[in-house]
């Protein structure tokens, strides 16, 4: 792992049992950040401020699926912050371990999601 790397705890993704809605999410669960990786993120944000361009602060996740004794389905998954140069925006296939993350973004940016809502639009 580089100096540009940085990695965060483990988490997990268990089954929705609270799933009422098609709409509502398969898997839910949180991702803690530690102070290396906010460091990071602070990183990338005054970098963008300096050369005058919008920040993309991106961690990257990566998932495996597992199953618990009892034979119910979970997802345990890592994260990432590359706080190193990112290849464009067009040039990347996006996800964990691509090329990195403290790149700024010259697009418009996408519209932001409400993660208040049980209704994940992903």
């Amino acid at each position: 792992m580089s100096e540009q790397n940085i990695r965060g705890d483990g988490f997990y993704l268990n089954k929705n049992k609270q799933k009422n809605k098609e709409t509502h999410p398969d898997f839910k669960g949180y991702l803690r950040l530690t102070p290396q990786q906010l460091a990071g993120l602070i990183q990338i944000y005054e970098r963008s401020k300096e050369q005058g361009t919008e920040p993309v602060l991106q961690i990257d996740v990566a998932a495996w699926k597992r199953q618990k004794d009892d034979g119910e389905v979970f997802l345990y998954a890592s994260n990432e912050i590359y706080t190193g140069p990112r290849k464009s925006q067009q040039n990347r296939s996006g996800g964990y371990g691509n090329s990195g993350g403290g790149y700024a973004r010259q697009t418009k940016p996408p519209m932001s999601n409400d993660f208040d809502s049980e209704e994940i639009p992903f």
